[in-house]
């Protein structure tokens, strides 16, 4: 069954957190209910879809052995759904390389090379491979079928919460940015009026992928009934630029910290604009829009952040006979590890809602500013904060020279990079 683990930012279940990642799912029921094995024994787990089986240079593997039936009884919750076991090739003699590539749409294509060597005498042998891959990235927004307008795919990377966003004023009729589909939006007027946001214009159906694996496996004949064998495996992957939306929406669509005052600088250079839109005497309006950043995040770059993973494996064991026969033995122990480091950006709630009431910056003392002033700026959620479109180009009449500055300036300090290690 096929597995959403590769760089699907959409699918809570699995393909999120996991860019670079191929695991085995048999029967539907989730990869972390395959086990998956080498050469008999266990091998290190990601945290929640199972065993990363893109770690293992497939020049190295001679054959899978597959048990479709369920072995809980025998291996644990793990292998609900059957096992799967890797055998590389032990006894491989001579030297072999293997080269491949393909190109598609919009791609500087795949390619992947390996080399493996294998030789010994009668009593030793000693089996090595190495292998590079490299996925060159493919962005959404340059296929045609992947990027569709609201009506024809409204499930194709549409939120709700725009930039610039919809707007309630308290006691008023909700309304959307003017500018909503000028910024490359789509406005919904089916039901509650909604600016939608595309924020698969950012993504990537493939990111730009780089990974080096070694492996190497050595045999010994202790004696004649005797054997000791020891391998080892490294792995690693590396996106150095996974691409994501500049903006992510809030956790609470509406609340205390996005009220904005009608004092706000926004707020009243809008009003001139737009009479009509924000009636006079109207104490707060709520925006419900995404966080800072989107409309003209890096002239029109996507966001980028890294993925890494490093994974290690050493097994080595005693098989055999004794007793002429009479008694079967095989002894071994084996030890992986799995270090998966990510980063990424998201923004602290609290300062924007002290930016919407003008008390943002660095060097701005919410306690001692005052709003607007020295070093004390206002943040923009509407469309007049923001020159230009990401997306399209659009060159934005509306824009306020001010509110702009003050927009792009609050922009680190409104975030944060966020780096995390996780090791298995």
């Amino acid at each position: 069954n096929g597995n959403l683990a590769e760089t699907n930012q959409f699918n809570g279940s699995g393909g999120q957190g996991n860019e670079g990642v191929n695991t085995i799912n048999l029967r539907g029921l989730g990869s972390a209910r395959t086990l998956v094995l080498i050469n008999g024994r266990r091998h290190v787990s990601t945290a929640s879809i199972g065993v990363d089986v893109s770690a293992i240079p497939s020049i190295a593997i001679g054959r899978m052995e597959v048990l479709k039936d369920g072995a809980a009884a025998l291996y644990g919750s793990d292998a609900i759904a059957g096992v799967v076991n890797f055998i590389t090739r032990e006894n491989f003699e001579g030297i072999e390389a293997r080269v491949s590539g393909q190109m598609f749409e919009e791609s500087d294509g795949e390619y992947q090379a390996g080399i493996v060597w294998g030789g010994g005498n009668d009593r030793w042998h000693l089996t090595a491979a190495a292998e590079y891959e490299r996925r060159s990235e493919v962005r959404l927004r340059d296929l045609d079928w992947a990027v569709r307008d609201y009506p024809s795919n409204p499930q194709g990377g549409y939120s709700g919460i725009g930039m610039p966003g919809t707007f309630i004023p308290i006691g008023a009729p909700r309304f959307a940015d003017p500018r909503c589909e000028d910024f490359g939006n789509y406005l919904d007027t089916n039901g509650a009026v909604t600016c939608r946001f595309q924020f698969t214009q950012y993504d990537n159906l493939v990111e730009k992928q780089d990974t080096y694996k070694l492996f190497a496996e050595a045999t010994y004949d202790l004696t004649e009934n005797v054997e000791f064998t020891i391998e080892g495996l490294y792995s690693r992957m590396e996106i150095p630029e996974w691409k994501t939306s500049p903006s992510y929406p809030p956790q609470a669509l509406v609340g205390a910290d996005r009220f904005i005052s009608p004092t706000h600088p926004g707020v009243v250079d809008f009003q001139s604009k737009y009479p009509d839109l924000i009636p006079a005497g109207v104490p707060f309006i709520i925006p419900i829009t995404r966080h800072a950043g989107a409309p003209g995040y890096i002239d029109g770059q996507p966001r980028e952040a890294s993925r890494e993973t490093d994974t290690f494996r050493l097994a080595t064991g005693i098989n055999g006979t004794a007793f002429d026969g009479g008694l079967g033995f095989d002894i071994a122990v084996s030890w992986s590890k799995r270090e998966r480091y990510t980063t990424g950006v998201d923004m602290y709630v609290e300062r924007m809602a002290l930016a919407l009431d003008g008390l943002g910056g660095p060097n701005c003392d919410p306690a001692t500013g005052t709003a607007g002033q020295g070093g004390c700026l206002y943040h923009t959620p509407f469309s007049n904060g923001w020159a230009t479109s990401a997306i399209n180009g659009f060159q934005n009449p509306d824009a306020n020279p001010e509110l702009v500055r003050m927009n792009r300036e609050l922009q680190p300090w409104l975030e944060e990079d966020l780096g995390a290690q996780t090791d298995f």
